[in-house]
């Protein structure tokens, strides 16, 4: 289920990732960050929850919830991982 709000989400979440991929530090941050407010997000609605719920911005649907909690954790993977290598050639 995808309305105004939950485009100008991924729309914001978009845009702040293009910025901080023109730096290697930055890209991992972000990526960590995204990923847990993802699963994060995910994990609330999985309880049944609207995000937001009372105000109509981001409803609760099962295949976006799924499909946010497996976004986010291939975030987080790609970050963690990225994150042990940064650190090992730093």
């Amino acid at each position: 289920m995808m309305n105004f709000w939950h485009a100008v989400f991924h729309l914001g979440t978009g845009i702040v990732g293009m910025l901080a991929a023109t730096r290697r530090r930055a890209a991992v941050t972000f990526s960590i960050a995204a990923g847990t407010l993802y699963i994060g997000l995910g994990a609330v609605a999985l309880g049944g929850s609207d995000i937001l719920g009372p105000f109509g911005m981001m409803p609760y649907d099962a295949v976006g919830t799924t499909l946010h909690l497996v976004e986010g954790s291939m975030m987080l993977v790609a970050g963690l991982v990225s994150l042990v290598s940064v650190r090992r050639y730093a």
